[in-house]
């Protein structure tokens, strides 16, 4: 379990690279072979109270330290050790004491965001589905529930053999009808499964949705909510494991591709109605792996119309953000350490994600980090920054 957490902590900076190689290396063919249905009470379009705002929670563990101009820096020097890293101190001990924690409070509560945070830091069991049918089966309609169960099934720990694939798309199709993002899944799965005709219609929908949502900002709110909760982490150590363990969610991305990077498209509306989601998806406030998605998508459709020049153009703008990423990865540990020194800082930023989106979230922070007074931070640690970028490299 605690491999989850035995990361860098530049998530923001590497998260470009670690998408590209992701979408090098995934494409892996789906089962495709219909999914046994279980019989379910209809819909109710009922939907739980998604998590509080984090900044509501109270301020207890760390104190925020003020940024004052000093030629002192305020780096504790134990932070410049391996065993000063914060996520060192997360023992297999701590995370099975929250894992009971989280799965205690579900059996209580039955609150949705509860199962879906037990279940995600629970999934190296692979008890996620088996949970997520029992819930749904019970009767939760919740949107939220419904999309982390199909992204569950058909991703890791899932397989049509074992969830009720169909069922799930079926209710998620008439709680979620103006998300982009479900509709996108049920085209890639209909057109793998040779179903043309289905996959045009959802893929129509895909193109025309109101919404796109892929619940990455709810996954973040909700975990950060959660390791709090627990009692055992500080506020900084609450949102770093939340960033981890959504970061380790990844989102089922292969039916963006199954729907619209398939090398046998060669129908034009086709092609049109993909370019028309990309269009939509990016009108909105998005995460970095669906900018990363649609660009794919984007650079698919400009070679298959001949346009070489702008989608050389895209990849270069591509290839310089990951070349920018990897230049400023001592900037990086800086902002880190920086919010280490104030969570407020963190919390911010996932209040930002929730009104915003990643992307704008992302430049929010950027402004913040300056205003803290980053530059002079960076320039009176200088020599500290040098040391903890070796304990970074050591691992």
């Amino acid at each position: 379990m605690l491999q989850l957490f035995r990361r860098h902590l530049i998530l923001t900076v590497c998260t470009v690279v670690a998408i590209v190689l992701v979408f090098i290396g995934w494409w892996v063919r789906p089962d495709v072979a219909p999914s046994p249905g279980l019989t379910a009470p209809p819909p109710e379009n009922v939907e739980e109270p998604g998590p509080a705002p984090v900044s509501a929670m109270p301020a207890e563990a760390e104190p925020v330290v003020a940024m004052e101009s000093t030629e002192a820096c305020e780096i504790p020097p134990d932070w410049l050790q391996v065993e000063g890293r914060w996520d060192r101190e997360i023992s297999e001990e701590r995370i099975d004491r929250i894992l009971e924690y989280a799965e205690a409070a579900f059996i209580e509560s039955k609150n949705i965001d509860e199962l879906v945070f037990a279940t995600t830091l629970n999934d190296q069991s692979g008890l996620g589905i088996e949970r997520f049918v029992e819930e749904i089966s019970s009767g939760a309609r919740s949107p939220y529930l419904l999309f982390k169960a199909v992204d569950r099934c058909y991703a890791k720990n899932g397989s049509a053999a074992y969830c009720p694939r169909e069922q799930w798309l079926e209710l998620l199709t008439q709680l979620d009808s103006e998300n982009s993002e479900v509709w996108i899944r049920v085209a890639g799965l209909r057109f793998v499964q040779g179903d043309d005709e289905a996959g045009m219609a959802a893929l129509q929908r895909a193109a025309t949705a109101s919404g796109s949502d892929d619940y990455y900002a709810r996954d973040l709110q909700n975990f950060v909510n959660g390791f709090s909760a627990s009692g055992d982490v500080t506020r900084y150590e609450a949102v770093r494991l939340a960033q981890g363990l959504a970061a380790s969610d990844l989102p089922a991305i292969e039916y963006h591709f199954y729907a619209c990077t398939s090398p046998d498209i060669s129908d034009a509306r086709r092609l049109a109605l993909c370019e028309q989601y990309v269009s939509n998806v990016q009108s909105r406030g998005t995460t970095e792996i669906l900018r990363n998605v649609t660009e794919r998508i984007d650079l698919f459709n400009l070679e298959a119309r001949g346009s070489v020049e702008a989608a050389e153009q895209l990849q270069q703008q591509r290839d310089e953000r990951t070349v920018e990423a990897m230049a400023n990865i001592l900037t990086e540990q800086a902002s880190e350490l920086l919010e280490r020194l104030n969570p407020d800082l963190l919390y911010e930023y996932v209040n930002d994600v929730a009104l915003y989106g990643e992307l704008e979230a992302i430049e929010r922070r950027k402004r913040r980090l300056e205003e803290a007074g980053l530059a002079d931070f960076m320039q009176r640690c200088g020599t500290e920054l040098e040391a903890y970028e070796a304990v970074v490299e050591a691992g």
